[in-house]
């Protein structure tokens, strides 16, 4: 259960974005009794992992007597990971590691019992309905993890550069995750069709990878295995926000025409994108606080260089909000990419452009032909360098 925390924190960093709020709330009631905590001052940490993009929130109550109460207003399921935090040391309490249990939670009542351990906690009420399905699930998920550390550990033991390690582990993931995703979780839509953890599994898999998200490169075949889902399961929030994306991720298709629009750049000049139509754009979402972002801005750099000069331009969109200003210009500085148009949507993720081309994570980025249709999207490393490269062969 820790691994999934962990796995969840990596993600978070890899790909930073915000989930907008529904107006409409329901609450997640959670009572529980804890025997091992009845004589022990303790404090239960809770951690809300939403199963599509947006970010994790934190809370706390108090263990009074071994009991517990707290709320969760959610119209969604969540992920919980929930921790008991004891006020002095006690030995007993799993030999001083921490104490984690991970469940899947619905609008409703929930009762967790636990005699001494909260990893053996046992679920009951409206609101544990499938949290069974997703402790199996669990299990299974932690499995690839296993297996893809024990795979990587090797690599990082080779006498060779960190990129080359990087280059390798990525590309070991990449082979992990595909087994993965067709034994687990392709197989868990297609025999569970009618049950919430089809549902947990499609949103995984419409959210993998992180830098080349299924859900933006192949929105289709998402729809098609949402079709299957029954109403009952379709209805929550996060199943429409999912479908606003699929319908602007096709809209931003290979082959559709680029979305206009108005952005000033770090002098305050009002720059529109196609003020360059007519050339290859490479339209690059990023931000000052993006580490993911900054990692590849060498790489953006490197391919503008290159072809410039050969009909080749960036227009590079931050979601630095005003108070950041500062921060972007000097980002801009420090990475050396000033060399071309440096636009800001202060907005954020809940900007205009950001929610004109649905960007909830980032970096985002689109290749954009000179006809001003879409060539593609998520390009980075290597990847970028190969198709500029084919595209400018001959030029």
């Amino acid at each position: 259960m820790l691994k999934q925390a962990i796995l969840l924190a990596v993600s978070m960093f890899l790909s930073i974005g915000v989930r907008s709020q529904n107006i409409t709330e329901k609450s997640i009631k959670i009572s529980g009794q804890l025997d091992f905590a009845k004589n022990t001052p303790a404090v239960l940490d809770i951690m809300y992992i939403p199963l599509s993009q947006g970010r994790r929130q934190f809370d706390s109550c108090k263990i009074v007597n071994g009991k517990f109460n707290f709320i969760k207003r959610s119209d969604d399921p969540v992920v919980v990971l929930i921790s008991p935090r004891f006020k002095r040391s006690d030995p007993a309490q799993g030999n001083g590691e921490q104490d984690y249990y991970s469940a899947l939670l619905t609008p409703g009542d929930v009762s967790i019992v636990a005699k001494r351990y909260m990893r053996d906690s046992e679920l009951s009420g409206t609101g544990t309905i499938g949290n069974s399905d997703y402790q199996d699930f669990l299990r299974k998920e932690n499995d690839y993890i296993d297996l893809h550390n024990k795979l990587v550990k090797p690599i990082y033991a080779l006498p060779v550069s960190m990129d080359e390690k990087q280059k390798r582990g990525a590309k070991l993931s990449d082979s992990v995750n595909a087994v993965r995703d067709q034994e687990l979780y392709l197989n868990t839509i297609r025999e569970k069709p009618q049950s919430l953890i089809a549902l947990v599994a499609l949103i995984k898999y419409a959210n993998e990878p992180v830098w080349r998200p299924r859900k933006k490169i192949a929105p289709e075949s998402i729809e098609k295995l949402l079709a299957n889902f029954p109403a009952s399961l379709t209805s929550y929030p996060m199943v429409t926000e999912l479908k606003q994306e699929l319908r602007i991720s096709k809209s931003t298709g290979i082959g559709k025409p680029f979305m206009n629009f108005t952005l000033r750049d770090t002098s305050g000049k009002a720059v529109q994108l196609s003020d360059f139509k007519g050339k290859y754009i490479f339209l690059d979402f990023w931000a000052s606080w993006c580490a993911p972002c900054r990692k590849e801005n060498p790489n953006v750099k490197k391919q503008f260089e290159l072809y410039r000069d050969k009909g080749f331009t960036v227009v590079s969109v931050s979601l630095d909000v005003p108070g950041a200003r500062q921060a972007w210009l000097e980002a801009i500085r420090k990475d050396n990419i000033g060399l071309w148009p440096q636009l800001n949507d202060s907005g954020g993720f809940k900007g205009d452009v950001a929610r004109q081309y649905y960007i909830q994570s980032i970096p985002t980025n689109f290749l954009i032909g000179p006809d001003g249709k879409f060539l593609g999207r998520n390009l980075y490393g290597d990847e970028l360098d190969k198709i500029l490269d084919k595209l400018f062969k001959d030029r």
